[in-house]
């Protein structure tokens, strides 16, 4: 599963056993009809190249797993990233058009002014 969203917190690792450790992220998820924080787990190797590249404020986009325990009658749920990407930042062909209709206009101008012959 596929999760977008923006970086609000990382917390501290912990070590749960020798075999065993763990880091939260708090994530505000994009695109959904309202706020959405949520904790992403990340459990022994998959720290290691993951969690030092992210930074607060930044978007990704989260690889997830969701996996549930039983204890004592209740369940509990969690949701174990296994893979972080770094969201690229899309230019809108609307401000395509704008930035193409500036450079056209300098140019022009640019044109004019010196009295080129095109």
């Amino acid at each position: 599963m596929l999760i977008k969203g923006k970086v609000v917190k990382v917390k501290d690792i912990q070590v749960i056993s020798e075999k065993f450790a763990k880091v939260e992220v708090l994530v505000d998820q994009e695109d959904v009809k309202y706020d959405s924080i949520i904790p992403l787990e990340f459990v022994n190797k998959s720290i290691e190249g993951n969690v030092s590249k992210l930074e607060e404020g930044s978007s990704y986009s989260f690889s997830i797993n969701i996996a549930g325990k039983e204890w004592k009658d209740r369940h509990f749920v969690s949701l174990r990233c296994w893979r972080v990407e770094e969201q690229q930042v899309e230019v809108s062909s609307i401000e395509k058009s704008f930035k193409e209709e500036a450079i056209d206009q300098d140019y022009n101008d640019i044109a004019e002014e010196e009295g080129l012959p095109f």
